[in-house]
C-alpha cells in the first residue's frame, strides 16, 4: 500500500524546490536584464542632457576626430601627447570648430601597470593617456576614451597622430607659412619677434611647434599659442592649395600616410581632403582653447579644468534644444 501522506509531502518538497529555483531564475533574468538596461544607458548618457531643465540632444550631424601630435622620434614609440586638438566637423552647415586641450590638463585617464594590468580610471595629466597603450592605435584609442570621458561621453570616431620630430615632412606638403606672431620667440630665432610677421620654414616647423623653456612654470601653455597660429596657417594654406590642384595635394597626403597613426582609411583621404577644402572654419570665432586653473605640481605643470566652461562648451558644441 503506498502512504498517501508521505506522497504528499515529497510533492510539496519538490514544489517548494521548483519555486525557489523559479523565483532564483527569475532573478538572476531580471537583474541581467537589469544590467544590460544599465550598460545600455551608460553608453546612452551622452545622447540627452538637461540644462536649466531644457532638455538637449547630441547633434548627430556631427564628426569628431582627435589629432595627437606625440613626442617622441617615431611611431613605435609611445610617448606623450604634446598637441592634442579635437576636431569638430558639422556635416549639415559644412563648418569646423576645434578644442585645443593641454597635454597638462588633470582628468581621468586608464591607467596600466608595466606588465599591462589594467589599473582603471585615475586622475592624471591627459598626455599620458596615449603612453599607456600597447601600440600607438590602442594609445590612440585610450586618448579617445580619456576626452571622450571628459566631455561626458560623446563620440569620437577617428584619430590622427604623428610624431612631431615628423613635422618637416609634414610642412612640406604645403611650403613655407606665413606666420604672424603674438608672442615674442627671439630665444628661438632672433627674427621671431612679437608683432611680426614670418615665413615659417618647413626645416624650422618642428623647433617652432615643439621647443619651449621646461625651466619656466606653465611653458606648455605658452607653446599652445604657438599651435594656435601654426594650424590656422597650415590649414588656410591647404586649403588654398586643394582648390589650386587637388589631386597633386592628395598625392602629397597618400605619402605622409605610412608616417601616421590613424584609422582613416588611404580612400577615405579625399573625402576628408574635400571636407577641409569646403567646410568653413573662422579661427578667431571657432577655435576654442579649454582653460583651467594652473598649478605647479610636484613632478609637472598640473591644469584643473574649468568645469564651468567645460560644461558650456559641451552644450555650445555639441547639443542642440530636443524637441521631443
Amino acid at each position: 500500500m503506498v502512504n498517501i501522506t508521505h506522497h504528499k509531502k515529497i510533492i510539496v518538497v519538490i514544489s517548494i524546490i521548483c519555486c525557489m529555483a523559479g523565483g532564483i531564475i527569475f532573478m538572476t533574468m531580471n537583474s541581467e536584464k537589469k544590467s544590460e538596461k544599465m550598460n545600455h544607458d551608460e553608453m546612452n548618457d551622452y545622447q540627452y542632457i538637461t540644462v536649466n531643465n531644457q532638455e538637449y540632444k547630441f547633434n548627430t550631424d556631427l564628426k569628431m576626430i582627435l589629432f595627437l601630435g606625440i613626442d617622441s622620434q617615431n611611431m613605435d614609440e609611445l610617448g606623450q601627447s604634446d598637441m592634442i586638438q579635437l576636431i569638430i566637423l558639422n556635416q549639415k552647415q559644412m563648418t569646423m570648430k576645434i578644442i585645443s586641450l593641454s597635454r597638462d590638463m588633470m582628468t581621468d585617464i586608464r591607467i596600466f601597470s608595466a606588465s599591462g594590468e589594467d589599473l582603471g580610471w585615475k586622475q592624471q595629466h591627459l598626455g599620458l593617456a596615449y603612453s599607456y597603450g600597447k601600440s600607438s592605435n590602442n594609445g590612440c584609442m585610450l586618448a579617445i576614451d580619456a576626452v571622450s570621458r571628459m566631455f561626458g561621453g560623446i563620440p569620437i570616431i577617428n584619430y590622427v597622430a604623428i610624431n612631431m620630430s615628423s613635422m618637416e615632412t609634414i610642412q612640406n606638403v604645403v611650403g613655407s607659412l606665413s606666420i604672424q606672431l603674438s608672442e615674442d620667440y627671439t630665444d628661438l630665432n632672433q627674427q621671431w619677434k612679437s608683432g611680426k610677421t614670418i615665413q615659417l620654414k618647413a626645416k624650422d616647423a618642428e623647433k617652432f611647434l615643439r621647443t619651449r623653456d621646461t625651466d619656466k612654470d606653465y611653458s606648455n601653455t605658452a607653446r599652445m599659442k604657438k599651435h594656435k597660429v601654426y594650424i590656422e596657417a597650415y590649414m588656410t594654406q591647404l586649403k588654398k592649395l586643394l582648390k589650386a590642384d587637388f589631386q597633386q595635394v592628395i598625392q602629397k597626403l597618400y605619402y605622409l600616410y605610412e608616417d601616421t597613426t590613424t584609422n582613416i582609411s588611404l580612400e577615405e583621404i579625399s573625402a576628408y581632403a574635400e571636407i577641409l577644402m569646403n567646410y568653413q572654419i573662422d579661427f578667431e570665432q571657432s577655435f576654442y582653447t579649454l582653460e583651467g586653473k594652473e598649478q605647479v605640481g610636484k613632478y609637472h605643470d598640473e591644469v584643473f579644468i574649468d568645469q564651468v566652461q567645460l560644461e558650456d562648451l559641451k552644450l555650445k558644441l555639441f547639443y542642440e534644444e530636443s524637441k521631443k
